[in-house]
Formats: structure tokens, C-alpha cells, sequence
């Protein structure tokens, strides 16, 4: 039976800063067989299809934003999760520049950041302004990174009990991805299911906290370098995504 493999990007299939030709030529050979090769990532489509035009990298659909949007491999959108712009007026309007780095919007392809406060952005973005980014109208998330850590999570914690209805934040290290509260790269991979109407088994391989709800859902792999949290979650672990496709491939 033919099988879908999703793999998460940062720290899974990119490792040590670069995608190794080991794993694209186990890529090319799973597809070869006529399975399925798909990315779920948090970074936006216009940072995830620069990595994949660069490393070349053959897939069948890509999920970006945690799982708020999804495209095939000729570029059509799958589907799309915004959340209410009224909510992320009021989010906005209540930051306070003291403990925060940067903070920005994203519509799924760019994310917009904050013209006057945008200090020490390592975040992989295609940059452009806040105002244009509002200008879609369809805004899938917002990213922000606090000072530490400590400030991260408390502004999560109060996020998600002000707005549990209507936002979900997930704080990790000092970032704070904000997105719809039914958001995930598991519910991703469900939407392109059903788009694509694929009538097979779901594996999945990851290595952070944004991987675990794909991990439980579809009992997928942990990348052995990955966090802890996520490896306990794991069904099985393995170094990199060559290993994993070489055990699905010896399961047929």
C-alpha cells in the first residue's frame, strides 16, 4: 500500500544548517515507488519555497505556518486558516515594546514586521511592512519574540485565557507563535488529505513541540537530535529522514 510521509523542516530535514544529498536522494527514491512526500513547517511559504527551489527538493505538497496553510507541488493553495483581524488589532494594540524584540504578521506566503520595532530578526522571512501585510485582510498568524523566555510564556499563558476561543499561542525558548486555536501541522495534514484525497497511511517525522500533535495523531518518528518532549512522543526514532524512509520502504 502506498504510504505519506510528512517531515517537519528545521532540525529534521535540515540539519547541521544544510539538507543532506543522502535525504534528497531517499526523497526522489519514496517518491519513485509512488509514495508521498510532503513538508509541514512553521516558517511561511515564502521562506519554506526558497529553502526547497535551493536544496531542490522534490515534494507533493507543503504545509507552512504550523499548519494554517497548504499548497500542492504546482503551487495551489489547499487551504487556508486566518484569524479574526479584529482580534489581531486588539492583540497588537496591546504590546508593549519594553519586553518584545520584534514582532510581526503573517498572510501564509510573507510576514509583515513592525516597521519601528524590529531589532535582532534571525527568523527566516520574506520582510515586508506591517501595513501591507494588514492590507490582505488574511492574516494566518503572528510571531513575536520577547526579551527571554520567562516573558514569552507569561504572554501566552494570557493570551490563550483572554482569547481561548479564538487564539492559540505557543511560547518556546523567547518566541510566541500566535495562530487560530484550531491550528496545527496536524490538522494541516488532514486538509490536504482531503484536498488531495489521499487514501493512505499518514507517517509523520519531527523533532520539536509544534511536531507533537502530528506525532500523536499519525504515531510518526522523532529525529534523535530533537527535543526531549517530542522524542517521548515519538513511535520510533531515528537520525535523519533517509533512516526513516529506508525503515517505511523495508516495512512494504
Amino acid at each position: 500500500m502506498y504510504k505519506t510521509l510528512v517531515s517537519d523542516y528545521d532540525g529534521t530535514l535540515y540539519l547541521d544548517s544544510v539538507v543532506y544529498e543522502r535525504d534528497i536522494l531517499a526523497i526522489e527514491h519514496f517518491k519513485e515507488q509512488g509514495h508521498h512526500f510532503g513538508i509541514a513547517t512553521g516558517r511561511s511559504l515564502g521562506s519554506i519555497l526558497e529553502e526547497i527551489a535551493k536544496y531542490k527538493i522534490p515534494f507533493d505538497f507543503v504545509i507552512a505556518n504550523n499548519g494554517a496553510i497548504s499548497i500542492d507541488s504546482k503551487g495551489k493553495i489547499l487551504h487556508k486558516t486566518i484569524v479574526d483581524l479584529n482580534v489581531v488589532h486588539e492583540v497588537l494594540s496591546s504590546l508593549q515594546g519594553d519586553h518584545i524584540q520584534f514582532f510581526g504578521l503573517s498572510d501564509g506566503i510573507s510576514v509583515g514586521l513592525h516597521d519601528k520595532l524590529n531589532k535582532n530578526v534571525d527568523v527566516h522571512v520574506n520582510q515586508i511592512s506591517l501595513d501591507e501585510i494588514l492590507l490582505t485582510q488574511e492574516i494566518v498568524g503572528m510571531y513575536i519574540k520577547f526579551i527571554d523566555d520567562v516573558s514569552a510564556t507569561k504572554h501566552a499563558q494570557e493570551i490563550n485565557e483572554k482569547y481561548k476561543d479564538k487564539l492559540k499561542a505557543y511560547a518556546f525558548y523567547e518566541y510566541n507563535d500566535i495562530l487560530s486555536p484550531e491550528t496545527s501541522k496536524a490538522s494541516g495534514i488532514l486538509s490536504v488529505v482531503k484536498a488531495l484525497k489521499l487514501h493512505e497511511i499518514i507517517h509523520t517525522v519531527g523533532d520539536s513541540f509544534n511536531d507533537i500533535p502530528m506525532t500523536r495523531m499519525f504515531k510518526g518518528y522523532g529525529i534523535s537530535t530533537g527535543e526531549e518532549k517530542h522524542l517521548k512522543e515519538a513511535h520510533k526514532v531515528c537520525n535523519n529522514v533517509s533512516e526513516v524512509i529506508a525503515d517505511l520502504l523495508k516495512s512494504d
